[in-house]
Formats: C-alpha cells, sequence, structure tokens
C-alpha cells in the first residue's frame, strides 16, 4: 500500500507558497512554482503539469495517443473515508506540443478508491476495489462511453475496509494478451464468468484475459504489492511493502508462475519454501513501477526497473540475468525531491511514454483534506529529442517495427497486426502462415520473433501447439524458447482449456514433447519446462527432476517445488527423498511434501520416520509431520502487521497417527532429531510424554535442549514433573538461566504444604543468583514458614543473597530481622543497603532511624531514596538537606517529595513549584500535588501559598490533574453551581464538591454516577490554573457523554453529540489570563464517565514554520541530533522508536530512515504527527472493567492478552477478559509540540540525524 505511517502533511506552515489560483496554471511558467526535480546527470526533469489541472493523482498510464496520459483523481483518500464512489479519470494532453499539458478532459467518473489504471489497445483497465472495470471511449471524443465490469470481488467494498488499503492495487496488460493484477492481502472472493468462484486469501498477483475470463493465481505470498513492472520478456518484478514497522522489510521479487513468496509467515519461520527476494531493503512505502525497455535514456538506465518510493523518491534497479533467474539488486536513487520543496515529493506512480520519457505522478501535499495539489513530471535524457515512434499500416511496415529495440513499439505493432485480424481487415490464416514462416525461417529477430510467438498463441491457438514446440526445442536464443513455452502452456492448461480451477491433469502427450526440451537445457527454459509441466500436472515431473534436475539455483528449486505439487504424484515424490541430500530433485521432494494434508505424503512420511537410519533425515520428517498433526482453523484476515502463526487447531483423521509416531521421536538417539521433534511438537500443541521428558532431562546438559525441555515439563502438572524440575534447580551442573526458569515454574505449581519443599530445596543451593531467587521467592509466601533459611542466608558470601533474604523477611515482617539492620546498613554492596533502609521504615525499626538519617546522604542514590521513604514512614525529621538535594535526580524526586510533604516548611513551596517545570513526568505532578495536599492536612503552610502553588503547577504542566468534582446534578443545579464556581477568585464552600486527582498511565478523573437511573446526570468539575500572562492556549480535552468547557465564566467549548471518551477528541483554542484562571467541566451522560484536559500553548505565527524553513535549508549536526534523539526527557524519540538495538519498540523502527525519507516528509512528521498514519499505528483506547484506562499503540496481541505501548514507552499488558470498552482514533500516540522541547537549531540537528540513518538494519 501506499503507507502513510510516517509521510504525514503539514499545511500550516506552507505559507512561503502562494495559492494555487494565483499561480500560472499551465506551461513553462508552472515551473517556477516549485524547486526542480533532482535526477541524475544526463537527465532533465519539466513539470508537465500541476494542480489545479491535476489533483490527488494516484496512478497514471500512457493516453490513447503521444502527449497524452490517463490520471485517476483519488478523493476517496484525498478527501476522507466517507467518500465513496467519488474518484474519477481524466485524460490530460499537451496539445501545442511544448512538452506542458494545457488541457483536461473528465474521460469517466464514479469509481472507489483507483489504485490500478492502464491503457491497451483503446481500452482502459481500471483497478477499484473490489471491481476491475474495462472502459473504452468509441466515439473519439476523449470520454468513456462504454463501461464494463469485468471482476467483481477483488478485494473489500469501501464499507468493509474504511483503510482502502490492502485490495485491488495495479493492473498491467502484457503482450502475451494477459492482464496481470497486484492483490493486496485482504483476501479475495471471485464468482469467475466461468461460474465457478477464486478463493484467493492473501496478497499475490492474478491473472485474466482482457475480457475477464481464465482469472487465476499467477503467484502468492506477497503483503500489498502496490504495482509489478513486466520486462521485454514477460519477467514479473514486484517491490512489495513493509508490513508497518514489523520484521518483514521492502523487498524487490522476480516472481514466476505459481510462486509462493512467503508472506505472511514462511518469510520467517521456513524462508527456504518461499521464493526469496532479490533486494531484501529497510522502511518504506512502495507505490507503482515500471520496467524501461525504450532507447531514449542513456544506456545506464535501459533495461532496468523503476519504482516509487512514496516517501521519498524514484528508485532504480539494474536487471542482470543469472542462471533461472536475476542478480541480486541495487537500489539507486533516481529521482529526488528538492530538499527546499515546500511539499515535499511523494511520487505515487510512473509510467514510460511512447517517446521514451518517463512521467511520474506526485501526490505532493495532496493528502491534506481538500487540499488537492499535483504535479506530474517529465523526465527526459539531456540532450536527446524524444520523439514518439509512428506505428506502421501495413504488414510490411508492421513486421519491420516488431524487430524494433523499442518496447512499445513492438507493442503497439503487434496490437495493430491483431487488431486487424479481429476487425476482419485482414486473414487469420495468411497472418499465422506468415508467422510460422518467421518462426521457422528466423526472419526476424529475437526479439521480433518473441512477439511473433504470441502473435501465433493469439490467432491460431489450435494449431500453434505444433510451431511453437519446433520454437521451443530449435531456436537459437533461449529467451525466444521460453516465450514459446509458456504459450504452449497456456494453451494446453488444463485449468484454462477446460474452463475449471478444478480441472484434472492434461493428456500426456503434450507433457513428453515439454519435458524432451528441458533436458540439459538454459536455466532459465529449464525453469519453463519445470513450471509447464506443473501446469499441466504431469504425473512424470518427479522421475523427470529425478534425471535432469542440476544445480541449486533457488529458482530452479522452487519451480521444482511447485511443479511437484501441481503434479500430486505424491508416492513419485516420496520416492525422490532417497536420493542423496546433494540431489537438487531431493531438496524440491522435500520442500513440496511441507504442509500436505494428503494420506498418501502423512504415511509415507511415517514410514521414512521409522526406518531411516540418516538422523537429518528423521529431523526433517519430524519436522514435517508436526506441520500437519492438525488443519489451520478457517482463515481470517491477520492484520497488517501479523502476529507469529498461530498453532493449528483443527483435528484430522491422521491426527492420532501423526501424534504416536512422533511419540517415538523424543526417545531418538541423536539429540538434534530430540529437540526438533519437542520444539516443533511444543510449537503445535502436541501432547509430550512425561516418562520420556524426565529420561531425557537426566542426561541432558545443554543448555538449550535443556531449556525447551523445560518448556515441555513445565507444561505438565504432575509430581513426576515437580520432581524433575526440583532436580534441575537444586543440581549446579545445570546453567543458572535453566535452573531460574524451572524455579519459577516450580514455585508457580506448589501450593499450601507442598511449599515446604521450596524451603528443602534452598537448604542445598550454593550461595548465588538461584538462591537468591528462591529467597525473594519464599518471602512473597505466607503459607510457608522459610525463617531459618531466610535469616542464616543474611550472613552469605553473596551479595544478592543478603539482599534477597533481608527484603523476604521484610515481607514477613521477621522480629529476628531488627537487631540484625545496623550491620547491614553498612553492608559493603548498596544492594544489601537499600533493602536494609527499606527494612527500617517496613518494620518501623525507630532504633535505626539516626543511623537512617545517615543514609539519606549514602553514594547511592537508591538507598538515599529508600532511606528517605522509610523515615517517612517513621515520621523522623533530620533529613531536610538529604529531601532537598534529592529534587535534583529524576532517581529520587518522587522520595524527596514525599519527605519534604511531611517536614518541609513554607520555605520549600518555591522549590517544589518549580519541579512542575523541570520535570514533565506525570508521576512527579502527581507527587508535587500530592505534597501540597499533605501541607495542607499539616496545616503547615498557609492555604492561600498552597492554592497559588497548585495553579503554578497547572499553568505550566499541561495537564490539569487536580479537581473539585459535584454531581450527579440535574441541570437546573448544575447551573446554579456553574454560578458559583465559574468565575476565579469566587470563594466555593468545600462540600461544594470533592476532591478527586486524576489517576492512570494517561491520568483520568473518573466522575461520580448515580447507582439508579435518574435524571441527574451532570458532574461539574473545576479546578485552577495560573498563568504568567494573558495568552492563547490550545486544549485537548476528553469526556463520556456531552461537554461543555467554561473559563473564567465565559464558554469555550461545547460539544452537544453523545460519544465515548476517546482521549484528545475535544479540541479548542481558548485564551487564559494573566494570574489566576478556573476551568470549568460540564459532563453530562447516564453513564459512568471521565474527564480528562490536556493544553499547550498555541505556536506563535509562523514558528512551525520557522521550524521547516531552518530544517529545509541548513545541513544540521547529526552528532547533536543524535543525543537529541536519546534524550528521554526532550527528544522522547528513544522512548517508542528504535535506531538498531537502541530504542523501543511501540513506534516504527527508524533503521535506515534516510533512505527512505526526504527531509521535506521527516519535517512534516515530527510537526504534525497526528495529520495521518498507518493502521497498525493508530491510538486504541482501552476502559478495563476497573475503571483504568489506557491510551496507546499496540504492540502485541494473543489469545489472552493485549499489550499497549503508550507515548512514555511504557508497555502495558492487560487481560482480554477485563477490557470493558475498546475503541480506535486516528490521533498518533506521539507527542506533538515538538516546539515546546525543542528550539528550532535543536530541530535541525535532528533533522540531520535522521537522515544520516542510512542502514538498513
Amino acid at each position: 500500500m501506499r503507507k502513510w505511517w510516517f509521510v504525514l502533511i503539514v499545511g500550516a506552515w506552507v505559507t512561503a507558497v502562494p495559492a494555487a489560483d494565483k499561480q500560472p496554471l499551465v506551461g513553462p511558467a508552472t515551473e517556477k512554482r516549485f524547486p526542480a526535480l533532482r535526477v541524475p546527470d544526463g537527465f532533465q526533469a519539466t513539470l508537465f503539469a500541476c494542480d489545479p489541472l491535476v489533483e490527488y493523482p494516484s496512478v497514471i498510464s500512457i493516453g490513447p495517443r503521444p502527449g497524452t496520459l490517463l490520471l485517476a483523481h483519488d478523493y476517496v483518500t484525498g478527501l476522507g473515508i466517507d467518500i465513496v464512489r467519488r474518484d474519477e479519470i481524466r485524460l490530460i494532453a499537451d496539445t501545442d506540443g511544448d512538452g506542458y499539458a494545457d488541457r483536461t478532459t473528465l474521460f469517466a467518473k464514479g469509481f472507489n478508491s483507483i489504485q490500478g489504471l492502464a491503457w491497451s489497445d483503446g481500452t482502459v483497465f481500471v483497478m477499484h476495489a473490489p471491481h476491475l472495470t474495462a472502459l473504452r471511449d468509441t466515439d473519439g471524443d476523449d470520454r468513456a462511453d462504454k463501461r464494463q465490469d469485468l471482476l467483481t470481488g477483488l478485494g473489500l467494498t469501501p464499507e468493509k475496509n474504511r483503510s482502502r488499503l490492502h485490495c485491488a492495487n495495479g493492473v498491467v496488460a502484457g503482450f502475451d494478451g494477459w492482464l496481470y493484477l497486484a492483490m493486496g492481502d485482504n483476501g479475495t472472493d471471485v464468482r469467475r464468468p466461468e461460474g465457478d468462484r477464486l478463493l484467493f486469501q492473501q496478497g499475490g498477483i492474478l491473472r485474466c484475459r482482457r475480457d475477464g475470463t481464465d482469472l487465476h493465481v499467477f503467484a502468492g505470498g506477497l503483503r500489498n504489492i502496490y504495482d509489478l513492472a513486466l520486462d521485454d520478456q514477460l519477467n514479473v518484478f514486484v517491490r512489495d511493502n513493509e508490513n508497518d514497522g514489523g520484521d518483514y522489510m521492502i523487498r524487490v521479487y522476480h516472481s514466476i508462475h505459481g510462486a509462493d513468496h512467503g508472506y505472511p509467515y514462511h518469510y520467517r519461520e521456513r524462508t527456504e519454501l518461499a521464493l526469496g527476494p532479490l533486494a531484501d531493503l529497510g522502511r518504506g512505502s512502495s507505490a507503482g513501477g515500471v520496467f524501461y525497455g525504450e532507447m531514449a535514456f542513456p544506456r545506464s538506465h535501459r533495461q532496468g526497473l523503476f519504482f516509487c518510493e512514496w516517501g521519498r523518491s524514484v528508485v532504480f534497479y539494474r536487471r542482470q540475468p543469472r542462471a533461472a533467474g536475476f542478480q541480486p539488486m541495487r537500489e539507486e536513487d533516481f529521482a529526488v525531491g528538492a530538499p527546499t520543496d515546500p511539499y515535499g515529493f511523494k511520487p505515487t506512480d510512473l509510467v514510460v511514454a511512447r517517446d521514451g520519457a518517463i512521467y511520474i505522478s506526485d501526490w505532493c501535499d495532496g493528502q491534506r483534506p481538500k487540499r488537492g495539489r499535483a504535479r506530474i513530471y517529465r523526465v527526459t535524457a539531456a540532450g536527446h529529442t524524444h520523439r514518439p515512434f509512428v506505428t506502421g499500416s501495413t504488414p510490411t511496415e508492421w513486421s519491420r517495427q516488431l524487430q524494433d529495440p523499442r518496447l512499445l513499439a513492438r507493442i503497439a505493432a503487434q496490437s495493430r497486426l491483431e487488431g486487424q485480424v479481429a476487425d476482419g481487415k485482414s486473414s487469420g490464416t495468411v497472418v499465422a502462415t506468415r508467422i510460422i514462416k518467421v518462426l521457422r525461417e528466423r526472419i526476424w529477430n529475437a526479439r521480433g520473433r518473441i512477439h511473433a510467438v504470441w502473435i501465433l498463441a493469439h490467432l491460431r491457438p489450435a494449431a500453434a501447439i505444433e510451431t511453437l514446440l519446433n520454437v521451443a526445442g530449435g531456436d537459437p536464443d533461449p529467451q525466444v524458447r521460453v516465450q514459446a513455452i509458456r504459450a504452449i502452456a497456456d494453451l494446453t492448461d488444463p485449468v484454462l482449456t477446460a474452463n475449471r480451477l478444478d480441472a484434472g491433469p492434461a493428456g500426456t502427450e503434450t507433457s513428453l514433447l515439454l519435458a524432451g526440451l528441458g533436458r540439459e537445457a538454459d536455466p532459465q527454459v529449464q525453469r519453463e519446462v519445470i513450471i509447464a509441466l506443473g501446469r499441466l500436472q504431469w504425473q512424470g515431473l518427479p522421475g523427470w527432476l529425478a534425471d535432469y534436475a542440476d544445480g541449486t539455483d533457488p529458482v530452479l528449486l522452487h519451480a521444482g517445488q511447485q511443479g511437484l505439487r501441481r503434479s500430486a504424484n505424491w508416492s513419485a515424490i516420496l520416492e525422490l527423498l532417497d536420493l542423496p541430500d546433494s540431489h537438487p530433485a531431493r531438496t524440491m521432494a522435500l520442500r513440496a511434501l511441507a504442509d500436505r494434508y494428503e494420506p498418501e505424503v502423512v504415511e509415507g512420511l511415517i514410514s521414512r520416520l521409522a526406518g531411516d537410519s540418516r538422523p537429518a533425515h528423521r529431523r526433517e520428517y519430524a519436522e514435517w509431520l508436526t506441520r500437519v498433526w492438525r488443519r489451520p482453523a478457517a482463515w481470517k484476515y491477520w492484520g497488517y502487521r501479523p502476529p507469529p502463526r498461530p498453532p493449528h487447531a483443527v483435528a484430522w483423521k491422521f491426527s492420532g497417527p501423526i501424534a504416536a509416531a512422533l511419540a517415538g521421536v523424543l526417545g531418538d538417539e541423536d539429540r538434534e532429531v530430540r529437540v526438533t521433534a519437542l520444539k516443533t511438537m511444543r510449537r503445535e500443541g502436541l501432547p509430550v510424554s512425561a516418562e520420556t521428558l524426565a529420561d531425557w532431562l537426566a542426561k541432558e546438559r545443554d543448555p538449550a535442549a535443556v531449556a525447551a525441555l523445560l518448556e515441555a515439563v513445565g507444561s505438565s502438572s504432575s509430581e513426576a514433573s515437580t520432581r524433575l524440575l526440583a532436580d534441575v534447580v537444586g543440581d549446579d551442573r545445570y546453567k543458572a538461566s535453566n535452573r531460574l526458569v524451572a524455579l519459577a515454574t516450580l514455585d508457580g505449581r506448589l501450593k499450601g504444604k507442598q511449599a515446604t519443599r521450596l524451603v528443602t530445596l534452598g537448604s542445598g543451593l550454593e550461595a548465588g543468583p538461584v538462591l537468591a531467587e528462591l529467597l525473594e521467592r519464599l518471602g512473597r509466601r505466607a503459607d510457608v514458614d522459610s525463617s531459618k533459611l531466610l535469616l542464616s542466608s543474611i550472613t552469605s558470601s553473596a551479595p544478592a543473597v543478603r539482599a534477597a533474604a533481608v527484603m523476604s523477611l521484610v515481607t514477613r515482617k521477621s522480629g529476628e530481622l531488627p537487631q540484625r539492620i545496623p550491620g547491614l546498613l553498612d553492608d559493603v554492596d548498596p544492594r544489601v543497603r537499600r533493602a536494609a533502609a527499606q527494612a527500617v521504615g517496613r518494620l518501623a525499626i525507630v532504633s535505626a532511624a539516626s543511623r537512617l538519617v545517615q543514609r539519606a546522604g549514602d553514594r547511592d542514590v537508591a538507598v538515599r531514596a529508600a532511606s528517605l521513604e522509610s523515615l517517612v514512614t517513621l515520621k523522623r525529621p533530620g533529613a531536610l538537606a538529604a529531601a532537598r538535594q534529592a529534587l535534583d535526580d529524576e532517581n529520587s524526586v518522587l522520595a524527596g517529595l514525599g519527605y519534604l510533604g511531611e517536614f518541609g516548611t513554607e520555605k520549600d513551596v518555591a522549590i517544589v513549584g518549580q519541579l512542575g517545570q523541570r520535570y514533565r513526568s506525570i508521576p512527579v505532578q502527581l507527587a508535587v500535588l500530592s505534597t501540597l495536599d499533605r501541607w495542607q492536612q499539616r496545616g503547615a503552610v498557609e492555604r492561600a501559598s498552597l492554592a497559588r502553588a497548585r495553579a503554578d503547577l497547572q499553568g505550566v504542566g499541561g495537564l490539569l490533574l487536580r479537581w473539585h468534582v459535584a454531581g450527579p446534578l440535574s441541570v437546573v443545579e448544575a447551573r446554579k453551581l456553574l454560578e458559583r464556581v465559574g468565575k476565579p477568585g469566587r470563594p466555593v464552600s468545600e462540600p461544594a464538591g470533592r476532591v478527586v486527582v486524576a489517576d492512570g498511565a494517561d491520568p483520568t478523573v473518573v466522575l461520580p454516577r448515580e447507582k439508579l437511573p435518574s435524571e441527574k446526570t451532570v458532574r461539574l468539575a473545576w479546578t485552577e490554573m495560573n498563568s504568567p500572562e494573558t495568552r492563547e492556549l490550545e486544549f485537548r480535552a476528553a469526556a463520556g457523554g456531552r461537554l461543555r468547557v467554561v473559563i473564567n465564566g465565559a464558554e469555550v467549548y461545547r460539544r452537544d453529540g453523545v460519544r465515548g471518551f476517546q482521549p484528545d477528541f475535544d479540541r479548542f483554542q481558548a485564551t487564559v489570563q494573566k494570574g489566576r484562571n478556573r476551568v470549568v467541566a460540564w459532563v453530562d451522560w447516564d453513564r459512568p464517565s471521565r474527564l480528562q484536559v490536556r493544553f499547550r500553548q498555541k505556536s506563535p505565527a509562523g514558528i512551525l514554520e520557522r521550524y521547516a524553513q531552518r530544517a529545509l535549508g541548513e545541513r544540521g549536526d547529526a552528532g547533536r541530533g543524535r543525543k537529541i534523539f536519546l534524550d528521554k526527557k526532550r527528544g522522547l524519540c528513544v522512548l517508542c522508536h528504535r535506531i538498531g538495538e537502541q530504542g523501543g519498540r511501540i513506534g516504527p523502527d527508524l533503521t535506515g530512515v534516510g533512505r527512505r525519507f526526504s527531509k521535506i516528509h521527516l519535517v512534516e512528521a515530527l510537526l504534525e504527527p497526528s495529520r495521518s498514519m498507518a493502521p497498525s499505528y493508530q491510538t486504541r483506547v482501552i476502559v478495563l472493567d476497573s475503571g483504568r484506562v489506557l491510551t496507546g499503540v499496540q504492540v502485541a496481541r494473543t489469545v489472552t492478552e493485549l499489550t499497549i505501548g503508550d507515548k512514555q514507552g511504557k508497555l502495558h499488558v492487560v487481560k482480554l477478559s477485563e477490557i470493558d470498552e475498546q475503541t480506535v482514533q486516528r490521533i498518533s500516540t506521539m507527542p506533538d509540540g515538538i516546539e515546546k522541547r525543542l528550539d528550532d537549531q535543536d530541530f535541525v540537528d535532528l533533522i540531520a540525524f535522521l537522515l544520516s540513518q542510512r542502514d538498513r538494519r
């Protein structure tokens, strides 16, 4: 898909470019509107068209004549998800030949989101999910007057797919007569014209005839290809999109008929079963692509692939054949937007025109609603006169043109020649006879003979096979032979000849003749022979591969794998497993047998598993059997970032025999066989014998093997497995990591009196991490007396053991620990001193208070914090200096505030009040409010000073946390109370509302409600904030129900519609006065509700523009930018984003981001993070049964739990059963307001650092 996760649109700060209606509309003068597109030396780029002539350009195609283009205006994506059937196709033309479009005509309208467009021989093919539509202009007025939906079911309807993504994408017409359809992975369900049903539940490539018939799968295992490129030999290339921040990156593939490219599971789980990529790149957003087969460009850029990287550039790949496929590809930037481009270059599609120029459609900032920006660039070779070819009008001219080095000229001549026959203007017999002579006598060059093959196949399909077989066996050029074999396969494929997807094998005559062509053949010819024999479902293919398969070329191996599956001669395929390991046919057979739910296959693998003497083979057979123990559950869309493959869930008739066979493998004499079998059995949920595990575990010491065994043992609750776990814990011959896993499992299962076994076990353990962990666990258990073991461990030689013993004794409230505390407070290890300090407070050891005052100045910050916390518990003064010093360290600030709350004085009000500016974290803000409230309870500080301090804190903190809340009230009662509390300075008696402080990771205030239905549905909440000056603020509020906000007696916001609670949904601006301001929220709902109000200062006019223009025009310091990126307080980036091995995993991985996005895109993303995003990164609002509210990005999901990452970079794991309500909103979790944290130089440096990140991994 064209992914929006990082490419976000800025509107407010792009003020340097005047409005379009004040600009030249067409012609050379439009070039002055924008900086020039950057292309390599030897090329030049001109602005063929721009807005308002065109807008929202999603895809383009050549038009019906030179100088014209067809372009899709994608209003559905441009204007929002609620727009349906709004897209249109326009024909734009350069009527005066000056190289600039000057006319636009509405060619057709009324489409869903158009993602594919192709003109071919007078027909325009349109992909707009769920349809493939054909259009024709029969009267030449540049408007379609015939329209037909050829296919329906290509992806989801707009009503079922609000994102409009991962469905019907590109369409390309091949000169072989096929339409190639690029499909996203939302699934395809088409009732074919032939009457049967094509169900394709993945992403890939489909093919059909130009009338929609013969629809079938060409290749699968792709995610969301936006387009495909056909070269001059009909090789298929795609550039797939990455999975929204997961581990599937941008990949360039050469695809073959029947290929499986491995998405969403094989690419990570069993890579050998997939046809891998030619380039495995980093993050990005792939769009349109094309093959360049013309002669106008310099030789360096001919015969290569161009693809749009929507985030930043058009990229180029050189195409070099190797064996049966192509060499790995290296990506080169070809066209890149200027750094000062205010719109940003966002290429969506490109097309090669008849004159050899490349046209590029540029979405620029068209995604901003109702903006409608667009540019169409024309790239030519500098110094080269680009002239379109002229299609001939006679057979002699067509014959000459079919040998032209320019691909489009050859295609036009083929089309004209076939059209003459179709229209009855030429005799098909005469033309076919001429073509047969061309092929037999090789009158034309190889390029021409390639087209001659397809002309013959199209004109005389029944009579062509004999000639094509001769060509396939005798033509000196391998590529001509390849085309002949493909044509033969198309003419004899039983799926196509019988018009049924479930058709059986073809006759053997053609298969035998084809088989003879593949012996000792060119690798690409042999590839096509294997593919063709698979399509014909030839039963002799296994034996043929045993005789003639050669080498380890991955494309040949994959063709053999897929061909064998189509042949379905399972007994013969199984026999191939007896070949030497080095034989390619054995590799093909082994891969072909994977995931086959065929009785013959299962029985054959079980037999070989029992009888094969080679451990490597037994390992292979065991894994394959495990994978088919059960069948997959019914297909359900896996989402934009799929989790690992779930275990198969549906039993079938061979589940029992497979389980019995695998049980014996766990006793295999070879460790790797046993471990592989155990891991795969556990992966699929197969039961494992406890006795077998016990025998194995008693002898095993290899850490990896033991880890696998412990996982299996842990799934059993038997007494035997419990003894096994205890043996591992107590045996120091096992690695500590294994022993700790065993201990955790053991602790979880021993209940009640059984827990005494842990004490017994601990008594025999050596001093070290295992004993320390056991002691900590004993401390948390009230069902066993472990005091003796814990007390004896206080004097252990291992500091971790001593610290664990102390904490466990504290948890158990040991009466014997206090007398040991003085010595422990002086321990050499800070972990022990910290534990002792905590013990003093939790056990109220008053006698140690004096020593604790000293420890409040310890050199270790954790000891200082623990000491202050315990002194608060003991209510012991004397550490005010240490508490004030603790405020300077983020690791002790909360402890310092707690102590000052108990013992601070009036003079501490100022320093505590300033913490709101130093620490913007919510826990600190809440702790400051708690300290102020505690001073009020103590009467230590005047109420006026406290009220001022609270208002000061809320005025700088950006989040209103402390509220007075009243209700539920009737509307009349609420109005009266509003009169009393609406303005600052009006005294309000405390009983009018109770104080509620916001709580939670993203703090909200829980509002009271009536337990029974009542007319009293209004809750009123008010708070105060001080402002240093009169200023305009941007507020973001949320409340369930209806919401009104009043500031200083004036209503500043009102929403009368009822909504559930959604953070930041209610957005408005309001002015606050210098000094005290009172904010009142009126919430009306007859259901439980919450309230949240945050604000930020409105950025001064032009500040975002200043940031943007400086970043676009200057080269920052990447070293300084790196420090900002890693700064958790200022940059915040590293909390959620990862580069290499540093950072969080909540937002998109930014490794290699500089390769994928231009400077303008990065600027936009940082200044306006919520403009748009991929569905995977939309914010979720989770309301738990407890009333707790979490907001953030879904990081992971299992069948029982959901993991949410919040904007502080913290992960929250919640049980699905505890979720009361869940909503998704199109607001980024990424915090905006970067200009509040960074000055403009910081911003420039941060952009420089991100641009410097070029590594792909």
